[in-house]
């Protein structure tokens, strides 16, 4: 069995940091590995060779002859000896895991079989796993010998940082020749899916939010009427309020039944995902996978926030920006805790929308929504961004109270410092047209540690 043990790097302090910064640029643009190489001991034996060929001229025996003529043919078998092993080293994915929570280790296994009867000195398992610093996977490599009808593992424990959907497996084997005169790449693609889902935190509300479904004279409706209108009634999950148990019926089933109302979209507290990539001249200013970063911070804020709500006796939607759904599909009203599993998958896998596929696609063209809590979770306050807000903030009835709220995830924490005046001048901008416009900013912290990137 073989493990794949990482480099362990002393931590960079801000100075060396930028000062290695065009060192990593460089590393990063070196050219990969050849399909096929020479490596030095064929060099070797081209000296070898000329050798052989002087030491048999000079004696003339047939000893020397035998022995040059082995030394010839030597690239040949060689040769065939790679050509036997392509084809009989496979490999096969052993992770049974298809769905994994951040931050928890994942077993990994990947089994290489010898199927000849040569046996296999050397093999380099090209592998791809997680970054630990970074929303991406890396290439590491692990080194084995396999004999004849035998196998070898690789396997170690892979932990993801950041949610998303992350291909691990072994990409490629190169094998070497018994000579060390060649090496051969072939290409395995052997690889198994992870899906890893958001992590489940705990959010309050910012102060002084009214939400939608509060009992205050305010949101209660002049008929008197329930906040919604009864659909369904079914069994109780872990998650349901209370106050939607149906107790008669329970007390006659001897089991608790819980009603299921339809959301009234005249009074919804609604949380609109910013999942919209960055412009690229704006995308400079941060890290290389600021996307990624504040898509993953965007995600887990957004269930946060709807359970949240939910436990509070509200009910709300939450909507975002997804190019694999169907029209029908495009909001996701809950009025229950339990329903927050029927949106962690889906918010796991997402994709990053286009940097124009802001939350403005998701509002109705004249921005009506009146009777609406609004929720916009961003980490990208852009100039599209703040036209879309401010021009639903306009048309929310009851918005002087606080009915339009900014969740701004700050990330200051993965900003290059070149252009930390610009950032800065840039958000005191967007801060004053909201004030503006009447919506209420809450700033968080991006939920990073700058130690995370010191050994990038």
């Amino acid at each position: 069995m073989s493990k794949i043990i990482p480099k362990v790097k002393p931590a960079l302090s801000p100075a060396d940091a930028d000062g290695q910064k065009e060192e990593k640029r460089e590393a990063k643009k070196a050219k990969p590995r050849a399909p096929f190489a020479l490596l030095p001991g064929f060099f070797g034996w081209v000296v070898l060779a000329l050798f052989a060929r002087i030491f048999t001229q000079a004696l003339s025996s047939p000893i020397s002859s035998v022995l040059y003529v082995f030394i010839l043919i030597l690239p040949l078998l060689s040769a065939a000896y790679l050509a036997v092993l392509y084809f009989t080293v496979t490999a096969v994915s052993e992770t049974g895991v298809h769905t994994a929570s951040k931050n928890e280790p994942v077993p990994f296994t990947v089994c290489l079989k010898n199927a000849g009867i040569l046996p296999v000195p050397t093999v380099e398992a090209e592998v791809l796993l997680p970054d630990a610093h970074a929303v991406r996977c890396t290439r590491g490599f692990s080194i084995l010998s396999l004999v004849p009808f035998g196998t070898g593992t690789v396997s170690q424990n892979a932990v993801f940082p950041f949610r998303g959907r992350y291909e691990i497996g072994i990409e490629a084997v190169w094998l070497y020749d018994p000579f060390r005169f060649a090496r051969i790449k072939k290409n395995t693609r052997c690889f198994s899916s992870v899906a890893v889902l958001p992590g489940n935190t705990e959010e309050k509300l910012p102060e002084g939010v009214i939400l939608s479904d509060d009992e205050t004279e305010s949101n209660q409706l002049d008929n008197g009427a329930d906040r919604a209108e009864l659909s369904d009634i079914r069994q109780y999950v872990a998650g349901d309020h209370m106050k939607n148990i149906h107790w008669k019926l329970s007390t006659k089933s001897e089991e608790l039944m819980v009603k299921k109302y339809s959301m009234n979209n005249g009074r919804l507290n609604a949380i609109y995902a910013d999942l919209a990539a960055m412009e690229e001249d704006r995308k400079v200013m941060w890290r290389e996978d600021v996307n990624e970063y504040l898509a993953d911070a965007v995600v887990e804020e957004t269930l946060a926030l709807a359970k949240a709500i939910l436990r509070r006796g509200g009910m709300c939607s939450v909507d975002y920006v997804d190019d694999r759904r169907r029209d029908e599909e495009k909001n996701v009203p809950m009025n229950a805790e339990s329903d927050l599993e029927r949106l962690r998958y889906p918010l796991a896998t997402v994709p990053i929308a286009r940097y124009d596929q802001t939350v403005g696609t998701l509002i109705p063209a004249d921005g009506q929504i009146t009777g609406t809590s609004l929720f916009f979770v961003t980490g990208n306050l852009s100039a599209g961004f703040l036209r879309d807000v401010g021009r639903v903030s306009q048309s929310v009835s009851g918005s002087e109270g606080g009915r339009v709220h900014v969740i701004y995830l700050d990330p200051t924490v993965i900003r290059n410092p070149e252009y930390k005046e610009k950032t800065e001048a840039e958000y005191r901008a967007a801060a004053e047209h909201l004030a503006m416009a009447g919506v209420s900013l809450d700033v968080r912290t991006l939920p990073l540690k700058a130690e995370t990137f010191e050994e990038e």
